[in-house]
């Protein structure tokens, strides 16, 4: 597996540590004024064949369209096969929104599939105290446009705890519920690798999305400028099958 390149499930690239909220449940932390670097997502496409749902995530991904598009063209220079792609964003509209819209439709029309491709745009009460100075007009909201786009006509005011992730700041919130981790795995009667890998800005490969930027470093098993993402992910199948062994016993 080392010297062939990856075929991935799940892949989330964490764009930037940038937001223009700061909402009491972000599973983030504080915001960072940190982006992925362009080279960091070359470097991580030439070593992809196929991705079955792409997670372009940060902070906030609709600040940074510049680097949605340096993916786009990473895949197609590479020949990447992505079947689906996923993003979250809190809809604010700023200056970058019509390219941030742009980008979005040039992720459509490269995706193959599409058959579970989405944008999603949050709204639970935490995020709409957060976003009261820059209110999101969900009912005459341009992402509307798109029939992939999933967001209500007004925000959504029943709330449960357990849809919050007990990380960044949201770790004092009652009732939050801890992280349940999808380990990376590779069946034997599937080509590609299951369970979620997440790059983030440093090029940090980390299992699980769900970490705090401060608890990040505490679950990477490697880095894209250190080891190759192959091997990499071969180590830590390794060690999951190992760790899974040992359960058993």
């Amino acid at each position: 597996m080392s010297n062939e390149k990856c075929q991935l499930a799940n892949l989330a690239i964490e764009l930037t540590r940038r937001c223009n909220l700061r909402c009491e449940h972000c599973l983030r932390g504080n915001a960072q004024k940190r982006d992925i670097n362009t080279y960091t997502i070359d470097l991580l496409f030439k070593q992809i064949s196929y991705v079955n749902i792409l997670t372009l995530t940060g902070g906030e991904p609709s600040l940074c369209p510049d680097l949605i598009k340096q993916v786009i063209d990473s895949c197609t220079y590479y020949n990447v096969v992505v079947d689906n792609f996923y993003i979250s964003t809190n809809g604010v509209i700023h200056e970058d929104y019509s390219r941030f819209m742009t980008q979005i439709i040039q992720l459509w029309c490269m995706c193959s599939d599409n058959e579970i491709s989405s944008v999603h745009i949050s709204n639970d009460p935490y995020h709409t105290d957060a976003a009261s100075a820059n209110p999101v007009n969900f009912g005459n909201h341009p992402l509307r446009a798109f029939r992939f786009c999933e967001m209500p006509k007004q925000p959504e005011y029943k709330f449960h705890p357990q849809s919050i992730i007990k990380q960044g700041r949201a770790d004092k919130i009652p009732g939050a519920r801890e992280i349940v981790l999808d380990y990376i795995q590779r069946p034997e009667d599937y080509s590609s690798i299951e369970g979620l890998v997440y790059i983030n800005v440093h090029g940090d490969i980390i299992e699980g999305c769900d970490w705090s930027y401060t608890n990040q470093p505490k679950h990477r098993f490697g880095n894209l400028y250190r080891i190759g993402l192959s091997k990499a992910l071969e180590r830590r199948i390794l060690e999951n099958k190992q760790r899974y062994n040992s359960f058993l016993v």
